[in-house]
């Protein structure tokens, strides 16, 4: 008898945004408007208050390891890491991981 592997589940998204979590927890915090949240967080929230089909997920540590900032990619374009510098605005980060041209196709 075939042993069960699971089931595959549906996002609704259409591309994934990855976020290292050891560039988040080295920074503690630094983005939004008090300067104290995640990149993850804030990154999540602006594009749920955009209605984009985007999902953000922390992942593993991605071996670019910046200072003063966090690497982010999207799963879409596997070959361009973007670092996000500490204070960065989140419209800012939206366009270094070229959200824009990821939403309109």
């Amino acid at each position: 008898m075939a042993k069960d592997t699971g089931k595959a589940l549906n996002t609704g998204w259409d591309d994934i945004v990855l976020v290292c979590a050891k560039c988040e927890r080295k920074l503690k915090g630094g983005f939004g408007p008090s300067g104290k949240k995640d990149l993850s967080k804030v990154l999540a929230r602006a594009l749920d208050e955009q209605g984009a089909r985007i999902g953000v997920v922390e992942t593993l540590c991605l071996d670019v390891c910046p200072r003063g900032g966090v690497t982010a990619l999207l799963a879409s374009r596997p070959g361009r890491f973007s670092v996000i510098r500490e204070g960065t605005p989140v419209e800012d980060a939206l366009a270094a991981l070229d959200l824009d041209e990821a939403q309109s196709g």
